[in-house]
């Protein structure tokens, strides 16, 4: 299973010292909890914006660096989606 999680061949997951093995663990399952993390904030998000009142702008998972008006949005919405 470790091949696998780490993506490794078996002379490269052979060649692996006891220190090197630990670190490469210790990366993963710090990638796991981020992943987990961020899952989190997803759903709790989709939450906040399905209980929000009605009129009121959604919560955006994300910031928007960006300064775009509307029209600039759809615009760049048409060009992704089609």
């Amino acid at each position: 299973m470790a091949l696998v999680d780490l993506k490794l061949s078996l002379d490269d997951f052979l060649r692996l010292t006891p220190y090197d093995f630990h670190l490469l663990l210790d990366r993963h399952y710090e990638k796991l909890k981020e992943d987990a993390q961020i899952m989190r904030n997803v759903m709790f998000n989709a939450g906040q914006n399905l209980m929000r009142k009605r009129g009121s702008s959604e919560i955006p998972l994300f910031p928007d660096e960006r300064k775009m008006t509307i029209e600039e949005k759809i615009e760049e919405r048409k060009e992704l989606f089609g």
